[in-house]
């Protein structure tokens, strides 16, 4: 099965192998499910270094799957809450969600075809 390229998103660095890539995906997905959550908790309660933890945690395995709009949001996000910047990091924030979403959808439709 060749990669699947749509909406700004490639798994072409991922790989052809099917058992992998099916490990991948839904680790990727179970392991994000809950993150937009997570991160608006964390960064209402003032908790930014751990928001970015989780924050390039997904950055890195979304720099795999070619989704540079997220990468750079979560870039500026990881910047905010280095230097306690709560207002760009709330901001940056909800770009970050905002992006995840259709990444999680792409690899959700990418995953039922696998099956």
């Amino acid at each position: 099965m060749p990669a699947a390229t749509a909406r700004g998103f490639s798994l072409a660095r991922l790989g052809n192998d099917v058992p992998r890539l099916r490990l991948l995906l839904s680790g990727f997905l179970r392991d994000t499910a809950e993150a937009p959550a997570k991160l608006n908790a964390w960064v209402a309660a003032g908790e930014l270094q751990q928001a970015a933890s989780l924050v390039h945690f997904i950055r890195g395995a979304a720099f795999y799957m070619e989704a540079t709009a997220l990468c750079e949001v979560a870039s500026r996000f990881e910047s905010a809450a280095r230097q306690a910047d709560r207002p760009t990091a709330r901001t940056t924030l909800d770009e970050f969600i905002a992006l995840l979403a259709p990444l999680r959808d792409f690899l959700s439709d990418h995953l039922q075809q696998l099956a």
